[in-house]
Parts: C-alpha cells; structure tokens; sequence
C-alpha cells in the first residue's frame, strides 16, 4: 500500500518495551511505560500524510513535534489513516479516548492547539490495532475510506523510499 501526499488524519500505533524518560520540550518530564500509545495528528501542510507519516517513522535530531521527542524510545506498529481535506483528528482523539484501558499520558501532548485534552493514549494491552481500526471505521462518514496498514520493516523501507 503506498502512502500519497494528500492531506488527511492519521492515528500512528508504538510499542514500548520498556519504561523510559525523556523530556518532551516546555512539556517536561515525560515517564513512559511498557506497551502500546496511539498517537492522533493530522497532516495538511506540504506532502501531506505521507511526508507526516515518514517524519514520525524516522528519529528526529531536531524535534519538533511532540512525538518527536519520545520516538527513540517507542517502535512504530501500524497506521491508520484516511484522506480528507476536513479535520478528523479531535473526533478521532475522542474515539480513541472512549476505548477500553485509554489512558491520558501528558496533558497536552499534540494538542497545544486545540482543546483536546491530549492526542497521546497509553493502552498496557498491545494488541489493540484491530480495535482502533473498527472504532475508526464505526466513526467516520461513508464517504471517507480508512486505510491501516502494520509498520513491518518491509513496509516502512517501501514508505519511506
């Protein structure tokens, strides 16, 4: 599956497999956990998702975005995205926020931009891909087609190249 360069909404799915500290820029102190995060953004500037997609994929020496900062210590699972030229990212924040063990990890986290309260879950359970996609899928309009795909490494050298 190839990745355009639309503009769209994305929910990116890590793994942790172990606890870890960082600091995540004015944020502060971060403490992750081991299992999985789902990370809800949208992508509207040039390149669209697919520019979004490959930054989140690669450490950053420079970061920029919250995700940014803990990406050396989480590994990406799958992604779920659609495109669109609307903002779905708040209801899907909502939708990931209504699922089973969601929990809020720093207030804030990809959303000091709007009044979502974070766009970063925590689950301790890992198998949680087939959820959010049915959860997604329940949540968006007809019109829109979810598109999820598992980050193998095969995957990612063919996103990113």
């Amino acid at each position: 599956m190839n990745l355009e360069s639309q503009k769209g909404t994305y929910a990116l799915i890590f793994q942790a497999n172990q606890k870890f500290t960082c600091k995540v820029g004015k944020h502060g102190d971060f403490e992750g956990r081991p299992g999985s995060y789902i990370y809800v953004g949208s992508a509207f500037g040039p390149g669209g998702v697919r520019a979004r997609i490959i930054h989140h994929l690669k450490l950053s020496l420079k970061p920029h975005w919250h995700l940014d900062y803990i990406r050396p210590y989480i590994q990406p699972v799958a992604v779920c995205y659609n495109y669109s030229s609307n903002r779905h990212e708040h209801r899907w924040a909502t939708v990931v926020s209504k699922m089973a063990e969601a929990q809020y990890v720093m207030y804030k986290f990809g959303s000091s931009d709007c009044t979502c309260p974070s766009h970063l879950f925590y689950f301790q359970r890992a198998a949680i891909t087939t959820v959010l996609q049915r959860k997604l899928s329940k949540d968006m309009q007809v019109s829109l087609k979810l598109h999820c795909m598992d980050l193998t490494v095969e995957n990612i050298k063919n996103i990113c190249n």
